[in-house]
């Protein structure tokens, strides 16, 4: 379990932040949400000695073009990652492969660059099926455990609600939800 579900224990993160708070900007959208989250990291940081200063003059996308520039002056930037097909390479590449900090559309915004993961994640992409979604996972979660170029702060739930006379339920995988397209209503029978 890379984030347990438990109470946070402020003694350990004291201990390894290692007295090495200081100041932080974060870079948010105006959206009420946005403000939200950023109150929260902020009062989530503040007892282990980082005092988060938040810049929330952005609109959505604004804020996101402003982020992707190398050398742009925040240290946070939360934001909302999504996968565009469904398949984990594509996700995973996507948020952590440095050769994509060389190409124009970078998708990289913490602008992590690994030699050792840039070659893993060119060999996982190598591969098909089982393998591949198997292989991209330990990535990700080695990633998460061991360098943590982003850290998880929440997963978003979406619930659709249906009546009893629809049938044909699938999710469909790229994004979630119900495939509108293969919805159906059952017989009145």
């Amino acid at each position: 379990h890379i984030y347990p579900l438990r109470r946070p224990n402020l003694a350990r993160a004291k201990a390894l932040a290692r007295g090495r708070g200081g100041r932080a900007m974060l870079w948010t959208c105006n959206l009420p949400g946005c403000l939200a989250r950023a109150e929260i990291i902020r009062r989530s940081l503040a007892p282990i000695g980082i005092h988060v200063t938040v810049k929330s003059d952005f609109p959505v996308g604004a804020a996101v073009v402003a982020t992707s520039k190398r050398g742009a002056n925040f240290d946070l930037f939360p934001f909302m990652a999504t996968a565009d097909l469904p398949d984990p390479g594509s996700f995973v590449r996507s948020l952590f492969d440095g050769s994509l900090l060389r190409a124009t559309g970078n998708t990289n915004v913490s602008y992590f660059d690994d030699a050792g993961v840039n070659a893993r994640l060119a060999r996982a992409d190598r591969l098909s099926g089982r393998a591949r979604e198997r292989t991209f996972d330990r990535i990700a979660a080695d990633l998460a455990r061991n360098q943590a170029p982003i850290a998880v702060f929440s997963q978003p739930y979406q619930a659709e609600f249906v009546s009893k006379r629809l049938g044909c339920l699938i999710e469909q995988p790229a994004f979630g939800g119900l495939n509108l397209a293969a919805l159906c209503l059952r017989d009145k029978s």
